[in-house]
């Protein structure tokens, strides 16, 4: 076997996986969600216990920005007008756009669909509808999609959503299983602020931003299930996100860009490597 293959759980090579059989296999990662015991052949998560005080703050280097816009563009079919579109996307429900352009609560909360997000240009549109699909899951809007919600709930629904998707992230075992991030180290969600006032596609190499890790804490199992680390990871992210002003960041021209900062920041670039289906 040369180096360059990785052996799946059972042993076979995933070189040799088909697409499909990639996909299935997340999958069943994301489907232990409602806490389902962990598979015995599932690496077993065992949680550090931290608290509040421990979420650690960081610069983000250089090398990774680098290496995130080679990962997100195809340098040679990419072009400037593409990139820019991914570098004006706000992540905001229709609440939060009427307030940043009239300045004050929109004139009629009792409006249907405010808590849709804004989609500005063509290009992310992927990532939106994903962190949209959550918003509506969590709202219970499958049911009724005319359903009257308050600011107050919107934006506790994109807080939940984007926390939820980052901890599937940081709690969903790899493709290659041999490279799985539980450790002795535990884990985490790593969320991507600014520190520069303003971040723009021409001075993102040189930006300065920092990186705070919110730690899974667990203090009364030493072993879990997915289901619940996901949660408990969750929901300690929603509370950092709904009280300081990072949701802020998050709505301005880069919130994107700063979300997929923090999806390959608490995933792991090897990771998300060896799950590329090409």
């Amino acid at each position: 076997m040369s180096s360059g293959q990785r052996l799946s759980s059972s042993g076979t090579p995933s070189s040799a996986m088909s697409a499909q059989d990639l996909r299935a296999r997340r999958l069943a990662a994301l489907s232990e969600r409602g806490g389902a015991p962990i598979n015995p052949s599932t690496p077993t998560i065992t949680p550090q216990v931290r608290n509040e005080e421990q979420i650690s703050t960081e610069e983000l280097p250089v090398s990774f920005l680098s290496e995130f816009l080679t990962l997100l563009f195809d340098t040679g079919s990419t072009t400037d007008a593409d990139r820019r579109r991914w570098f004006t996307q706000p992540i905001h429900t229709r609440f939060s756009k009427d307030v940043e352009e009239i300045g004050k609560e929109p004139k009629s909360p009792e409006k249907h669909h405010m808590w849709g997000l804004v989609q500005t240009y063509g290009g992310p549109c992927g990532v939106i509808a994903a962190i949209q699909a959550d918003i509506i899951q969590d709202l219970e809007l499958y049911d009724d999609a005319e359903k009257i919600v308050t600011p107050e709930e919107s934006k506790r629904a994109l807080c939940r959503a984007i926390a939820t998707i980052l901890a599937r992230c940081a709690v969903a075992p790899p493709v290659d299983t041999a490279n799985a991030r539980a450790s002795k180290n535990g884990i985490s969600v790593e969320i991507i602020l600014p520190i520069d006032n303003e971040i723009t596609m021409e001075n993102f190499l040189s930006s300065k931003l920092k990186v705070v890790s919110i730690p899974f804490d667990n203090v009364k199992r030493p072993r879990s299930t997915i289901g619940s680390v996901i949660q408990n990871l969750s929901k300690a992210t929603e509370e950092f996100l709904m009280e300081g002003t990072s949701m802020k960041h998050f709505g301005s021209p880069i919130g994107v860009i700063l979300f997929l900062l923090c999806l390959l920041k608490t995933r792991g670039v090897a990771n998300i490597k060896s799950g590329k289906d090409l």
